[in-house]
């Protein structure tokens, strides 16, 4: 499936493992009379390519005590790039999780000043969007701003993906190399950045090391998903790339609270709606 990074709404269903890194080459060989390579995965030597995000919350954290209390309806807010030095656009991505069902909203942006949509109002409007990039972008500026939102954690990680090429949508994904910072600002990572590994084994199930993913269209698992689950013996987890890295973070410094007021105007808030 070719420019699957260029959607604006996205419904799934997903199923999340943590699985030995042994294990994965195991799955993409079962996997091959079903599935093909990603076109990004290609692209790269090792067939994995890097992912980057900022993660956005209130000053409470809010979203994360969402996710840590197991709410059936969450969202998360972060702004996504792709490649070890972080290259446009920038994805602002609204990430809503009801029941089992997984609805992502994407704006995709190429302006690195992009946080001015927070600091200078009606500054969305020069960024050229439309239809529903634009509405998305507007549903991401709304939720931030009525939460006083702010960037908590930069995490990274490197992704094999698999598309199926005989399901209209069924995609596999190998996340491994878990790193993370404190957010510095609403600048992304780039090669030079300082960061710290969270693929620990008090993160993950014993002996795991790697975050696997099966996406499909919600509800449908084709049967070739449901005999590969039952192969490999997988069972579910409840991973999160946010709250693992936060709870590392606050593990290592401490960490607790925003160290910039991110906060937005009232005034600006109502122009903003």
């Amino acid at each position: 499936m070719s420019g699957f990074r260029n959607f604006t709404k996205l419904e799934r269903f997903e199923l999340k493992y943590t699985i030995p890194f042994e294990m994965v080459q195991h799955i993409c060989d079962f996997s091959k009379p079903y599935c093909s390579m990603d076109e990004y995965s290609l692209l790269s030597e090792d067939h994995y390519y890097d992912i980057n995000n900022i993660y956005m919350d209130s000053p409470g954290f809010y979203l994360l005590k969402q996710r840590e209390e197991g709410a059936d309806n969450r969202f998360n807010l972060r702004v996504r790039s792709y490649g070890k030095n972080a290259n446009l656009p920038f994805h602002l991505e609204v990430k809503w999780k009801k029941g089992s069902i997984i609805r992502k909203y994407r704006a995709s942006v190429f302006r690195e000043d992009w946080c001015n949509i927070f600091f200078q109002p009606g500054y969305s409007d020069s960024l050229g969007l439309e239809g529903e990039s634009l509405k998305n972008l507007q549903m991401f500026e709304r939720l931030a701003v009525s939460l006083s939102a702010g960037p908590v954690i930069t995490t990274s990680y490197r992704r094999k993906a698999l598309f199926s090429t005989i399901d209209d949508y069924v995609r596999l994904t190998f996340d491994t190399e878990l790193n993370y910072m404190e957010a510095g600002g609403f600048n992304m990572p780039t090669q030079s950045s300082t960061m710290l590994p969270y693929d620990t084994e008090q993160l993950f199930d014993p002996g795991a090391s790697v975050v696997f993913e099966i996406k499909s269209y919600a509800p449908e698992v084709p049967w070739w998903i449901v005999d590969l689950i039952n192969t490999f013996d997988l069972r579910r987890s409840s991973f999160s790339k946010y709250a693992s890295g936060m709870n590392q973070l606050r593990k290592d410094t401490g960490f607790y609270g925003f160290n910039q007021d991110f906060s937005v105007p009232f005034e600006n808030f109502r122009e903003m709606r």
